[in-house]
């Protein structure tokens, strides 16, 4: 099954790349597993939920509504510009976005040849995973990766190493 991808590449110029499906390996989990859901958005949903119940004066509750609504769509539009998932590729490392996918600071492909070495971290706290690209004669990028289940960087890790890129996992979740 041959499917056709489109990824920006770090000169921004957007090209065509066809891959076998299964040479493709995809680090994604759903946005309710993802930190940013589990520590901000469902505690914003059970305040809903607990005022709407027990709120008598309708001005009031209408003024919540509004100013928690407001929140939520922030805390969405940033949240989901913010965060990535990774693709393996045969010759690619591929960071997505998954809703903003022309967004060219979050959405980058680079060849395994280019890469000097790749850190993933978690910086601590209710922040997500972060992976710090290192290109020779260029700034580092972070990407804070908080689609990718935290379960699966060993995994992730060991397949960019096979790959040639020196990889090293620094301060991981401490439940793995």
């Amino acid at each position: 099954m041959v499917s056709t991808a489109f990824f920006l590449m770090e000169d921004t110029l957007p090209f065509i790349l066809l891959l076998n499906a299964e040479f493709m390996k995809t680090y994604r989990q759903s946005f309710w597993k993802t930190q940013v859901s589990r520590s901000i958005v469902l505690p914003i949903l059970i305040a809903l939920l607990f005022t709407s119940l027990f709120v008598e004066k309708r001005i009031l509750f209408k003024v919540f509504m509004l100013t928690a609504g407001m929140m939520l769509v922030f805390i969405g539009f940033v949240g989901s510009m913010l965060y990535c998932y990774v693709v393996i590729t045969p010759n690619q490392l591929v960071i997505k976005n998954p809703y903003f996918p022309f967004y060219k600071y979050y959405n980058r492909s680079y060849f395994y040849s280019d890469i000097e070495k790749i850190i993933i971290e978690w910086p601590g706290g209710l922040s997500p995973i972060h992976m710090l690209v290192y290109i020779p004669g260029k700034r580092r990028k972070r990407f804070p990766i908080d689609f990718v289940n935290p379960k699966d960087i060993p995994n992730l890790a060991k397949d960019l190493e096979e790959k040639g890129v020196k990889v090293e996992c620094k301060h991981i979740y401490p439940d793995f």
